[in-house]
């Protein structure tokens, strides 16, 4: 993600026209007609499905035998996450309403999401030191917020009627296929995420949302752990970098610095930065009311570096961008470059944090 997203800014500040003309060239009308119009769409709308499979298949897995399957150890990432979420969300909500700026209001979802691989692989450039249960609550909370984003997501856009009847029959089709995968039927996965990708898509929810409503479902302990390993592969080292380097492009034009464009980019950062870390301290504490143990690791500067590193993030938050503004307007480009700000700062600033709280506490270093 990081080359892909190294060669964006590059390739579309120094030739803008020609990053430009390969994101947004327009695909033929047959194409066109499914949400496929350019290669930013087919990334947005088609491969990102197969990482959302991914990210269901694990969610599934961590409350069948995971981490996840216990109230003990999900309470404490669970509220961390909702109050990341929240104190984003909530307080972007607002500036969008006093300063009436539409896209604010309608993009309120935008800073909600963590990206998984950028924060797990910062933490880790403090090696050892890190305590496992750390890693563990940073990976939970993550994932959580991603999938509470991506059901946020699904309400951004209205539905459209005229087309149930052909996502009614999609949807029985994959319920069917669902079925099938459980009884070990292997290509059923795919005719399953083939039709509620159609639902989506003619219901005009994100068709990418359909891989994560798969996976949660297709539940299959023999074929969705060999299916895991071959995804993560898959997202690891084409989709995300594509997604990358199709989705983070900006342009340094008088666009950027229009009175609107400036505050959705302080907007951004700011409520990223700030909402994350009170917002998960928030709910880190407030899920001891809730007869949560508060994990040793979880305090002062800890706790503070861990919030800053969870304002990394760029996938979800930018399909979320997607659907609500034109990608490559002054909005889109003001959007790119708050959450560059706010994921720079967010992981120099979490790494000194985390490193200064664990030499504080020799005891709670990792293993």
């Amino acid at each position: 993600m990081l080359i892909g997203l190294t060669v964006a800014l590059a390739w579309s500040i120094s030739s803008h026209r020609s990053y430009t003309l390969f994101t947004s060239g327009n695909f033929s009308r047959s194409w066109q007609s499914w949400g496929l119009n350019n290669v930013h769409g087919l990334a947005l709308n088609l491969l990102l499905t197969f990482f959302f499979l991914a990210i269901g298949i694990e969610l599934a897995q961590e409350l069948q035998s995971g981490v996840l399957r216990s109230w003990s150890t999900i309470a404490t990432p669970l509220f961390g996450a909702i109050g990341g979420m929240a104190f984003t969300a909530v307080p972007l909500l607002l500036v969008g309403s006093l300063t009436r700026t539409q896209f604010l209001i309608h993009g309120w979802g935008i800073p909600m999401a963590t990206d998984i691989a950028l924060t797990l692989g910062t933490l880790s450039l403090l090696g050892t030191r890190v305590p496992s249960s750390l890693r563990l609550f940073v990976l939970t909370l993550a994932v959580l917020d991603d999938i509470g984003s991506v059901i946020a997501l699904g309400f951004v856009r209205p539905l459209q009627l005229t087309h149930w009847l052909i996502a009614l029959v999609s949807i029985i089709v994959a319920v069917g296929a669902v079925a099938l995968w459980r009884k070990g039927h292997p290509s059923a996965l795919w005719l399953a995420l083939g039709a509620t990708w159609i639902a989506f898509q003619r219901l005009g929810i994100e068709p990418a949302l359909a891989g994560a409503v798969i996976g949660v479902f297709a539940v299959n302990s023999r074929l969705t752990l060999q299916l895991e390993r071959r995804l993560s592969i898959l997202s690891s080292y084409v989709i995300l970098p594509l997604f990358a380097l199709v989705a983070t492009g900006i342009t340094l034009s008088s666009q950027v610095l229009t009175h609107q464009s400036l505050r959705v980019l302080l907007a951004v950062a700011l409520v990223r930065l700030i909402g994350k870390v009170l917002g998960i301290s928030a709910g880190v504490r407030l899920s001891m009311v809730f007869g949560a143990s508060r994990p040793h690791e979880l305090r002062g500067l800890t706790l503070t570096g861990t919030g800053l590193l969870c304002a990394i993030g760029f996938t979800v938050p930018l399909v979320f961008a997607s659907a609500v503004t034109k990608t490559g307007g002054a909005n889109y480009n003001a959007v790119t470059m708050g959450l560059l700000g706010a994921s720079l700062i967010g992981g120099v600033a979490g790494l000194f944090f985390v490193r200064l709280g664990l030499k504080r506490h020799p005891d709670l270093r990792g293993n």
